[in-house]
């Protein structure tokens, strides 16, 4: 005969074979096969089951029935969760409970049975995961929590494998070592490479710049040395604060001596630009001895220029003169400190006095043109020849030009002028007040020994003429003073041409 399952409950079943409430419910008989309730007693008189259909009989009624507290129930399921067959425990609680569902003490043996079972299996996964990984220090920790939840039987197998963890910890820690040795080996070495690279790339930027350009020194043609000058300047520019700045100066005062030197006797010019790259104070005899080369060169260009300026200028080809002359204040500037500098006054009156020649030019032809266009206007009253209308000139003679002629100074300007007179007492340096008029230029040589074109004035005899005869018609009247008055302005044109220039 199977087991009877008594049960305390806080309902009040029925009894199955007399059909009565059971109230005493110390004790209650479930029939094996059917689970169907019944008295002690009535099981007993029965001899077994009393449902239709249900053949579970006992043997004898003399049979003892084998009555099951629920005490000892709770107490079996207890012994099996500690002793850690949890499974066991889940079992026994189930099939308890298909009887009674709503014992709230079975309940609780079973949920207690599977949030044990459910922990064990939580820290044996872990610990497996862990031990297959290799972190064994971790899967010791997880079979160690898990231990206690552990049957006999599983506690054998996880000791071994305990025992396996426990050698492999301490193999497993010099292979940490080990690695960690050896990441650590290669970050120092990736760290020193970094520094190296460091180092080169930043600190001995310099000296490979440097050694560069030092590496092609070894130069025979002026454009290569050239190119060298200008590689040693450009690492002074970049590298302001280098240890090599001073010998990078050094180099460019070498190749500056060199390229000074060779330009100096066809290139003064050159020459000079590279003279400025020598530091006189390292290299003082070389500096004066290529300057004086160079400024000897410079002196012949600028007297050959001031001679054509001169030249030019007698000419009256004053735009050539002038741009002659701004050559020759450029090289002046170029030496402040030399003797060309006591030509500075000189220099600047006769750019100025060119400006103004240049400027009066247009004037001069505009007045020609002008004063032609009169002339063919008196043609028109039947006047073949212009009249000249005499002017009364107050001068100094200052020299003899020839028997009948003399050079004069205006009292008024100082304008050098030309007279031609019959009085031969005329003296140099006597004041003469005369009639005359105007008659072209004349060319004179100067005490320089320079041709010089200068206003020709012929002295006029008849004082007494009456001009009004002349000017007999009113409408000619104007057109003849239109005429010397135009005259009277490019006299003054031909003063400003005719002054010499202070070379």
């Amino acid at each position: 005969m199977g087991n009877i399952n008594l049960n305390f409950k806080n309902r009040k079943p029925v009894c199955e074979y007399c059909q009565a409430n059971i109230k005493d419910e110390s004790f209650i008989v479930h029939c094996p096969e059917c689970n169907t309730p019944y008295h002690i007693e009535c099981w007993t008189e029965n001899g077994g089951c009393a449902v239709y259909g249900c053949n579970y009989k006992i043997a004898s009624k003399a049979e003892n029935v084998t009555i099951e507290s629920i005490e000892d129930v709770k107490t079996n399921v207890q012994y099996l969760i500690n002793e850690g067959r949890y499974v066991d425990a889940i079992t026994e609680c189930k099939r308890l409970l298909k009887t009674d569902k709503r014992n709230t003490d079975l309940k609780k043996l079973y949920n207690s049975a599977v949030h044990l079972i459910n922990t064990r299996t939580k820290f044996l996964e872990n610990g497996d995961n862990a031990f297959n990984n290799r972190d064994y220090k971790a899967a010791e920790i997880y079979y160690n929590n898990a231990y206690k939840y552990l049957d006999d039987e599983s506690k054998e197998f996880y000791s071994s494998r305990l025992s396996i963890i426990k050698e492999k910890i301490p193999l497993e820690r010099k292979r940490k070592v080990r690695n960690s040795i050896l990441v650590s080996f290669i970050c120092i070495l990736i760290l020193a490479s970094l520094g190296y690279l460091y180092y080169y790339f930043y600190y001995l930027e310099e000296e490979r710049a440097f050694s560069d350009i030092e590496r092609n020194d070894n130069v025979t043609d002026v454009q290569m040395t050239e190119m060298q000058i200008s590689k040693y300047e450009n690492f002074i520019r970049k590298y302001q604060q280098s240890d090599l700045k001073e010998k990078a100066f050094e180099k460019i005062n070498y190749f500056a001596g060199i390229l000074a030197t060779n330009f100096s006797d066809e290139d003064w010019r050159n020459a000079y630009r590279y003279l400025n790259k020598i530091d006189e104070a390292k290299s003082p005899k070389t500096f004066k001895d290529i300057y004086n080369k160079i400024y000897s060169k410079a002196r012949e260009e600028f007297n050959t220029k001031i001679s054509n300026v001169k030249r030019l200028d007698a000419q009256r080809k004053f735009s050539e003169a002038k741009s002659q002359l701004e050559s020759a204040i450029e090289i002046r500037d170029m030496f402040p400190n030399s003797d060309l500098r006591f030509n500075s006054s000189s220099l600047n009156y006769s750019l100025s006095l060119l400006n103004k020649k240049i400027s009066s030019l247009s004037r001069y032809a505009s007045l020609n043109e002008e004063i032609s266009q009169k002339y063919e206007e008196l043609k028109k009253y039947g006047e073949t020849t212009p009249v000249q209308t005499p002017i009364q000139i107050s001068a100094k003679v200052t020299d003899y030009i020839d028997p009948s002629t003399v050079s004069a100074k205006l009292m008024d300007s100082g304008r050098l002028i030309a007279i031609r007179t019959s009085d031969v007492n005329l003296r140099i340096g006597e004041n003469v007040v005369l009639t005359c008029s105007r008659s072209g230029n004349i060319e004179i040589i100067d005490k320089n020994n320079e041709s010089l074109s200068i206003p020709l004035y012929i002295q006029n005899y008849t004082d007494n003429t009456n001009f009004a005869d002349i000017y007999s018609s009113s409408e000619n009247e104007s057109i003849r003073m239109r005429i010397e008055y135009l005259r009277e302005q490019r006299a003054k044109i031909d003063s400003l041409l005719g002054l010499g220039l202070k070379l």
